[in-house]
């Protein structure tokens, strides 16, 4: 019997922009992952909003749902993103085919209405 891989934990690396846009321009669906996650700690929220919300029109979903962590901690970690332009983008996310960017899809919506809107 094979053993069950375990998830794996990322630890985010404080990048600098140049850096951050250089993995986001390459055609890596895994680097753009990490560096929309790492981005999400300490770069600017607004300008995070827009490369989240590129992300999610991207054909790889490793890219929509590393669009989505990083949504997620603009939102419960920062409490920084405009959920009148976020959610609408995120709502069509519920219908995705991949089961785990419609699962990431629904815990950033509820977490923007939590944070944002007490409900």
């Amino acid at each position: 019997m094979e053993e069950e891989e375990k998830p794996h934990l990322h630890m985010p690396e404080l990048r600098s922009r140049a850096e951050i846009e250089r993995e986001l321009n390459s055609a890596d669906p895994e680097r753009i992952h990490y560096a929309l996650i790492d981005a999400s700690y300490h770069e600017d929220a607004a300008w995070m909003q827009e490369r989240c919300l590129e992300g999610l029109n991207s054909p790889s979903p490793r890219v929509r749902y590393g669009a989505l962590m990083a949504f997620q901690i603009l939102t419960a970690v920062r409490g920084e993103l405009d959920p009148v332009v976020v959610v609408p983008a995120v709502e069509i996310l519920r219908h995705d085919p991949d089961p785990l960017v419609v699962e990431s899809a629904r815990d950033v919506l509820q977490d923007i209405k939590w944070v944002f809107f007490r409900q």
